[in-house]
């Protein structure tokens, strides 16, 4: 399963002016203010189904508390072990919707200019449980200036659940375990958004896997961030895996 995908416009519209005269508030202010209080409105946390399965399959794995304690019955300690990981900085997009504020347009030539027209663009990575419908309901509840404009640029639901128990899903466990033999594989949840939903129209099951295993430093920092890189040998290893998938698929 991966995220759903949307970008949320917003928008103020000023006739601008001598920065003597500001009544009202700028269109800057007002936008400021907007992306203010949808940031301040986070989405509620929740374990999705995925990510369950991965707790139950890992719990003999965990050590660390409390989620060695809570991941001895998922089912009942779903909301415990989704709050745990919203406090952490590498599970917390797992368990949330979360709420990225990427671009701002407009502004004034001047310093003593009022400005015009200003946009800005906050993207959000919808949970299970989301549309984006409730998205939208969601943050025009939290930005109660009329002045501001909301609509999306583009926006997709969540994708459905991909079926673990499958030939695709042992084609690819099967080509992974050849080349990383010690590692437990686990069905979880692909927070960033990719093209596989749009073949959900004519396959019943579409698994998201990066074969493409770099260090932990490398994928926190590399992956659309500042020189945006992985290691050779990460590219040529995941080449690798996706020929032994084909091969095992063509079988």
């Amino acid at each position: 399963m991966e995220k759903g995908y949307a970008d949320l416009e917003l928008s103020v519209k000023s006739e601008g002016g001598h920065s003597s005269r500001p009544w009202g508030g700028s269109s800057l202010e007002h936008l400021a203010r907007a992306i203010t209080d949808i940031s301040r409105h986070p989405f509620s946390p929740r374990l999705p189904d995925p990510l369950a399965a991965t707790f139950q399959t890992l719990s003999p794995y965990i050590t660390e508390e409390p989620l060695r304690s809570l991941v001895q019955d998922v089912p009942r300690n779903r909301d415990a072990i989704a709050a745990c990981c919203l406090l952490r900085k590498d599970t917390f997009s797992f368990v949330t919707t979360t709420i990225a504020p990427t671009m701002i347009e407009g502004g004034s030539s001047a310093c003593n200019v009022l400005p015009q027209n200003m946009r800005a663009v906050i993207n959000f990575r919808l949970n299970q449980g989301e549309t984006a419908e409730s998205v939208m309901a969601h943050c025009r509840s939290a930005v109660q200036d009329e002045s501001v404009s909301l609509r999306f640029l583009q926006a997709n639901n969540p994708s459905a659940v991909a079926r673990c128990d499958g030939p695709g899903y042992q084609w690819l466990t099967e080509s992974l375990s050849v080349f990383y033999p010690e590692v437990v594989f686990v069905p979880s949840l692909t927070v960033g958004a990719t093209d596989a939903h749009q073949y959900e129209q004519i396959c019943d099951t579409c698994l998201r896997c990066s074969p493409f295993m770099a260090e932990s430093a490398d994928m926190l920092t590399g992956v659309h961030g500042t020189n945006e890189r992985i290691p050779i040998r990460t590219y040529a290893q995941g080449i690798r895996v996706l020929i032994r998938l084909m091969e095992l698929a063509n079988l």
